[in-house]
């Protein structure tokens, strides 16, 4: 994707740039008819996702979960799995 140009593109909505113009006369309607896509968009950004443990005498631990794509939710707790590590803790 052409973040660069277009920041708010994603999996709704995206927009890009013709390689070329075409100018049409009179009314037209125009669709899409073919898109080849990438099979996975990131569903974890960066810095999107914490993962905050408050602990026995208020301390907090803080992770940032690592942006991806997670295919499932077993995926995702995997991940949150590894990151609290040894505290005790299962998602």
């Amino acid at each position: 994707m052409r973040l660069d140009c277009y920041p708010k593109n994603g999996a709704a909505e995206y927009t890009t740039k013709s390689p070329r113009n075409i100018n049409l006369e009179g009314e037209w309607e125009v669709s899409l008819s073919e898109i080849s896509v990438l099979m996975e968009f990131h569903n974890v950004f960066e810095n999107w996702c914490q993962l905050m443990v408050n602990k026995l005498q208020n301390i907090v631990e803080t992770s940032h979960v690592p942006a991806g794509y997670y295919d499932t939710m077993d995926t995702l707790l995997d991940v949150l799995n590894r990151l609290v590590g040894d505290m005790s803790i299962t998602f």
